[in-house]
C-alpha cells in the first residue's frame, strides 16, 4: 500500500489499527518518506524502513510481534544506490520452508529507463541471492502502473485511467517471449537432469553398487512436501489414483504382467528338471567358494528385505559357512527357494517428469546379500 508521509502524526497508528482489524500480521508501505534506514518498534508493531538523505520516497515493512522473532535477514541499500529508497526485503524463518518478502516502490514512466532498469536488476539479485532453493518469494509494492479503461477477465475491470504507460505493451510483449524462454529452458534442463539421474542409477545398479544407487534416487527428492499427487497412478482406465494401497495394487499387477508373461521357459530355452540330463548338471558348490563369495563382497551396500548388510555375512564362522553352504546346494538340487528370498524391494525411478503410469517408471530392485551370493555360486 502507499501511505505518504508515514511520519505524520496519527498516520502509523491508524495503520496499526487497519492491520489489526483486518489480522494482517506483515504489511508493505510504500511512499513512507523517512530518512536513511533502521527500524522502530511501535507498540506491538515493527517498522522496518529504508529511504534516502532526504524526505522523498521511501519503503517500509510493518511487522507484527508475533512474526518478528522470525526475521532472520533484512535486505537494504546504501544511501548512495538508486535502490536505497525503493525496495527493502526480509527474510524470515517459516515451516516448510523459508518466506522472501520484498517491498518495491518502482519509478514512473516519467524516469529514464535505466532508473527503472537498476531496480528490476536489484529485485532480481535479492531473488538469485535469497530466493534460491526452497523459498517462498512475495514482492509486494507500488509499481505506478497503470492499466487503461480494458478489460481483461480475472485480472483487471473497464473502471481504469483512459491510457497506459508509455512502454507498457513493449514490456508486455517482452515478458511472454522471456517467459518461453525460461519455460523451455527449464523444462530442458529439468529433463536432462532426470535423465541423467536415471543412467546413473541404473548403472550403479548394473555394477553392484546400491549404496550409490540408493543415494541417486534420494537426489530424486521424493518428499512429502510434493504432495499426494506424486503418487498418483493412472490405472487401466485412465483413472488417476492416488490413494497409496490401490497405487501399490495398480504397481504390482503392472509387474506382475511385465514379469510372469506366458510360456518364459520356453523363451529362455530352459528345460524341465525331469528331462534334463543328469551329466550336464554342474558341480556342487564348495564352502570356499561360499567364503570367497562373501570376502568379494562390497562394504556399504543397500540391503535387501532381510536387512543383513554384507559386513555381517563376513563375520560368519565355519558353523555359518558350512549352513549357508548345505541352503545353496539344496536349492541347487531341489529348485526350489525359500519364500523369503523371492521376495524383494522394488522402487520406483521416474523415467519422465511427469510420470502418471508405471510404465514412465524403471523398478529398480534391492536383493538381499544372500541371495547375491547363490547367484554368484551357483
Amino acid at each position: 500500500m502507499e501511505c505518504k508521509d508515514l511520519e505524520q502524526a496519527g498516520k502509523l497508528e491508524n495503520l496499526k489499527t487497519e492491520m489489526q482489524k483486518n489480522e494482517v500480521s506483515v504489511l508493505g508501505v510504500s511512499k513512507v518518506q523517512w530518512k536513511r534506514q533502521g527500524e522502530i518498534r511501535s507498540g506491538d508493531y515493527t517498522v522496518y524502513y529504508s529511504g534516502g538523505e532526504r524526505a522523498e520516497r521511501g519503503v517500509a515493512i510493518v511487522v507484527h510481534k508475533s512474526v518478528v522473532r522470525s526475521v532472520v535477514k533484512k535486505i537494504v541499500f546504501g544511501t548512495a544506490t538508486v535502490c536505497n529508497d525503493r525496495i527493502i526485503a526480509l527474510k524470515l524463518k517459516a515451516e516448510p520452508v523459508d518466506t522472501l518478502i520484498m517491498q518495491v516502490y518502482m519509478p514512473t514512466s516519467e524516469y529514464e529507463n535505466d532508473e527503472v532498469e537498476k531496480v528490476y536488476n536489484t529485485i532480481e539479485d535479492i531473488l538469485q541471492e535469497d530466493g534460491r532453493g526452497d523459498t517462498n518469494s512475495i514482492i509486494l509494492g507500488d509499481w505506478n502502473s497503470t492499466v487503461g479503461d480494458e478489460s481483461y477477465q480475472n485480472i483487471v475491470g473497464s473502471h481504469g485511467l483512459g491510457w497506459k504507460n508509455v512502454n507498457n505493451e513493449e514490456g508486455r510483449s517482452k515478458y511472454r517471449r522471456l517467459r518461453n524462454e525460461l519455460k523451455r529452458a527449464t523444462d530442458r534442463a529439468k529433463k536432462e537432469y532426470l535423465e541423467k539421474i536415471s543412467n546413473e542409477t541404473i548403472e550403479f545398479e548394473r555394477t553392484g553398487r546400491y549404496d550409490l544407487m540408493y543415494m541417486k534416487i534420494k537426489e530424486l527428492g521424493w518428499k512429502e512436501k510434493h504432495g499426494i499427487q506424486n503418487i498418483g497412478i493412472e490405472d487401466s482406465q485412465g483413472n488417476r489414483i492416488v490413494d497409496q494401497r490401490q497405487v501399490l495394487k495398480i504397481c504390482k499387477n503392472y509387474i506382475t504382467q511385465l514379469y510372469d508373461r506366458p510360456n518364459w521357459a520356453e523363451a529362455l530355452e530352459v528345460e524341465p528338471e525331469e528331462v534334463e540330463d543328469t551329466d550336464k548338471k554342474g558341480p556342487y558348490t564348495l564352502q570356499n567358494e561360499v567364503e570367497k563369495a562373501i570376502k568379494d563382497m562390497r562394504n556399504g551396500k543397500v540391503t535387501g528385505d532381510d536387512d543383513i548388510p554384507g559386513e555381517v555375512l563376513k563375520l560368519l564362522g565355519e558353523g555359518g559357512l558350512k549352513t549357508l553352504t548345505k541352503l545353496i546346494n539344496t536349492i541347487y538340487e531341489t529348485g526350489e527357494w525359500p519364500k523369503g528370498f523371492i521376495e524383494v524391494t522394488m522402487i520406483a525411478l521416474k523415467k519422465k517428469t511427469k510420470a502418471t503410469k508405471c510404465s514412465d517408471n524403471r523398478a529398480i530392485t534391492l536383493i538381499a546379500h544372500t541371495v547375491k551370493i547363490i547367484v554368484k555360486d551357483t
